[in-house]
Order: C-alpha cells, then structure tokens, then sequence
C-alpha cells in the first residue's frame, strides 16, 4: 500500500539572546596556566560529582609567581594579557617588556580604559614599592596592538614615595566615563581620577584611615577589591594581619565608615579576597589555604566561617562563580569553583578538582580585570514574523568595578508601552509581538541607582526586521512518498 508523508514547514519563535560581556573569559596566570570561560564543559569533581559549565584548558604565555591581568573583548576575544611586566597581544605574542611590576607583586599590574578613547588602556604597574603606568592601544600595528609611555610614574607624595603597597584596583566614576585608580599604604587610601585628560598630576583625594596599626614604609602582601556595586571597599594584609573594609563614594573618591579587623587565626594574616557577585558574600583566604567566607552586612562582628582547607586565592569568573586555586607542593593543579556564591553560607556549594589546571600549575596570584560596566550585545536573528511572540533576554552582571544599576527602560519602537524592569541580578526576559511588518529599532535604556540617571553611553539600539511570514506555494511538491 502506497504511505504518504506530508512534510509541514513550522514556524519557531526566535529566541534572542543578548548576554552581558565576557570580558573576563580568558584566564592566564601561574605557570603558563590558560583557562577558556568562552568554551566550557562538564567535569567531574573529586567526589565524582558532574559539574557543567567548567573552563576548558589553553595555554597561557604568562609565567609569574602572583599578580596577573587579561582582557577580553565583549565576545570573548583575547585583547591583552600581562604581569605587569611584559605584556602580550590578541595573539599571545609579546609586545612589550620591562614593564615595573614585579613578580612576588600580589596585584602586579591592572588594566584601566582609558576614558572616552575605545581600545586604549592604561596598565598599571606595581613594583611593591612605586605605582607606574604605561599605555596599551589594542587598535596599533593593525590591530595588534602596541605599548607607549612605559614606565611612567603614577605622581604620588613625598610621604609613601618609594614605600608602596602590593595592591592596586580601579573604579569606575559615578558619571559613567572616568576611573578612579586606588592604592591603600598604611594610614592612607589614594584616590586618581583618570579622565580623558588622562592621570592627574597629584593623587586626587588622600583618605586617612584611621584605626591601622601597620605603617606605611613596610612591604605588605594582600589583595584590594570593591563590592560589585562598588560602594564598599576591601584591603587584606598578609603581613599585618589586618582587614580594612570601609565604605567608597564613587563620586568624590571619599572613603568613610572605616572598619579595621586583625585575625589571628593563623601566623599570618588573609592575603585575598573576592566580593560575592551580588555583594552578599566576603571570601577570604591565605596565601595557600584555607578558605574562608564573612557576610558583607556583619563585617564587623561575624567570625569568618572556614569553607574549604583545600582551596585558596580566589577570583570571580565571567559567568558569576567564584573560582579558587590551591598553590602549595603538590597540589598546584588543584582547582576548585564555588557555583552559588550569593547564597546564605550553610548552602554554599563547593566542588574541589584535583589536577584540573595545565602548565606547570598555579602559584599564588589570580588575574585582576579592569572594572566591568554593563553592556548589552544582540546574539542571534534579528528577523522576525509579525503576529509572533518573540522572547528577548538580557543577562545583567554587575561584576567588580560596576556602577550600580536600578534598572532598565525597554522601549520595542512600535508605540508600545514602555517596560521598567528592575532586576538588575539576573536576566530580565520580556516577550513582545510586533503586529505590522517592518523595521522597529528595539531600545533597552541603563538607569544608574546612585541619583537615577540614564547612565547615557550604555544605550543599546538594536534593529529588528519583521516581516508577514507568508509562505509560497510550489503546486509541484505536495508530499513525499514512500513504500
């Protein structure tokens, strides 16, 4: 008997994905250690436990015992990598060297854009003793880029001249364009405005801290870092035993409601720390282990609670984990990733890999990233049929060195009403359906939660084509058929 098989051409919504930058997708650090965020795969943890989204292995051109920095592009493209001291390309050639940062540098080097100038960066330098700065243009020699200006002194005060700290972070202004570049040295917070005039001749603002009892003069180890909304700020000391966590105005570069706390738990004290995503969270840890976690609400009270004795430096990743090394004899390959690092800490769930890393392993130090901002990319088709739901996303990250966002305004350009979303934690999913073909311009605007201002530059504009849909007719195929 003669079957047919009649084939029907279905029409699938589209389902357009806009994510959030991935500026932080490569990883090098250690010895030639190279982690791929972009291109990730499921692993098994220790405990045979199946853990998706891991990094996958590549390898990294840098070769230091601590502070490190890459950057991406907000599709996952290398631009740069450094240790403060040589540093390499989109292609991972070197392009430079000389560079004074130093090797057993907790935060030997840090990338700041350069404001108002695409593609150009500042590298800072920390030579544990002197901040300099050079200049990376990623758009030189055909895009791949050159280095200026290297070694160029970072204009301090004849108080700590010479007798710097370990750490250095940044942070973007309040008004969306300039960074703040910060060194804490003893009794003293600097605070550079970087602008598109470039690094002020002085230290913009020099905050007393009041209540440290380490001096300046004295080389100390340990990482600074801001909350995600960059409105608390973190110093550790390995050597003085000290934590300082105090309040930061991302405005005036002003710090206020200084803690200071002196753990004793071990011989030393904490060496870095990582903000939660969401800033609910405070990681801690020595220089090898253990790992350690306080709420950011009860800084000034709460025990910090141990986590992992196996586990060490840790750092956020793009996709909203915090991951962590063990650097110690034989464990320098081991690994490990926190997957819920905002939830309450009895629920934290840790998973340690044993001989995950490549190279010759990790050391101490973890890669610094310039300060995120936020940014919305089309991934996907931008054309769709009319009288057809399509979802749109957005996946907001607020990674360190974020303004603050309260929320967005999604306008579809059709006269449609505007839609206000205020999750600003996740991904904020909306569902529309044009009923005319067209062209529409799809407008998603950035609200700021310091003063509630457009923060201007971070409007996206996308062009969406929408079309009938009609489907022709060939009279000549009306089914396939088959015995």
């Amino acid at each position: 008997m003669r079957k047919y098989l009649f084939v029907f051409l279905a029409i699938a919504a589209v389902f357009v994905n806009t994510q959030a930058q991935k500026q932080a997708g490569h990883w090098y650090f250690g010895r030639n250690v190279g982690l791929d965020f972009i291109n990730t795969r499921t692993v098994n943890d220790k405990n045979g436990v199946a853990v998706d989204g891991m990094p996958t292995l590549e390898v990294g051109p840098i070769s230091t015992n601590e502070g490190c920095f890459t950057l991406s592009d907000a599709d996952g493209n290398l631009i740069v990598a450094s240790d403060g001291m040589k540093v390499y390309n989109k292609n991972k050639t070197q392009i430079a060297s000389g560079l004074n940062g130093n090797t057993s540098s907790a935060q030997s080097g840090i990338l700041i854009p350069y404001p108002e100038t695409p593609g150009k960066y500042f590298i800072i330098s920390n030579s544990c003793k002197i901040l300099y700065y050079s200049i990376f243009d990623a758009n030189a020699n055909g895009g791949l880029g050159e280095v200026t200006n290297i070694n160029t002194l970072v204009p301090q005060t004849t108080v700590t001249q010479g007798q710097l700290y370990e750490n250095v972070t940044s942070q973007i202004h309040a008004n969306g364009k300039d960074y703040w570049l910060l060194h804490r040295c003893g009794p003293y917070l600097f605070s550079w405005l970087i602008t598109k005039n470039g690094m002020p001749s002085a230290p913009t603002v020099i905050n007393n801290i009041p209540g440290t009892a380490y001096p300046a003069g004295k080389s100390s180890q340990g990482y600074m870092k801001l909350s995600p909304d960059g409105k608390k700020i973190c110093h550790t000391m390995y050597d003085g035993q000290e934590v300082f966590f105090a309040d930061f105005d991302n405005e005036t570069g002003v710090i206020s409601n200084v803690i200071i706390r002196k753990f004793t738990m071990m011989t030393a004290g904490f060496y870095s720390l990582e903000f939660s995503p969401q800033g609910k969270n405070l990681f801690l840890s020595y220089l090898n282990t253990p790992l350690y976690v306080i709420p950011v609400d009860d800084f000034e009270t709460a025990a910090p609670t141990l986590i992992s004795s196996e586990l060490g430096t840790c750092q956020t990743g793009s996709d909203g984990r915090v991951y962590s090394i063990q650097s110690s004899g034989s464990s320098t390959y081991r690994f490990g990733v926190i997957t819920n690092p905002d939830d309450d800490i009895s629920s934290l769930n840790i998973h340690v890999f044993e001989n995950f890393l490549n190279g010759s392993g990790a050391i101490w130090g973890l890669p610094s990233f310039a300060p995120s901002w936020f940014n919305v990319s089309l991934d996907g088709d931008d054309s769709f049929c009319e009288n057809t739901p399509q979802t749109f996303n957005v996946t907001i990250s607020t990674s360190p060195g974020a303004d603050a966002v309260s929320h967005t305004e999604w306008d579809f350009g059709d006269g449609s009403p505007i839609i206000t979303d205020t999750n600003i934690s996740g991904t904020q999913s909306h569902t529309h359906t044009y009923d005319k073909k067209g062209v529409y311009t799809l407008t998603v605007r950035v609200f700021r939660q310091a003063d509630g201002a457009e923060i201007t530059n971070q409007r996206q504009r996308f062009s969406v084509k929408v079309a009938s849909c009609v489907l022709p007719v060939n009279h000549n195929i009306s089914a396939m058929e088959f015995y």
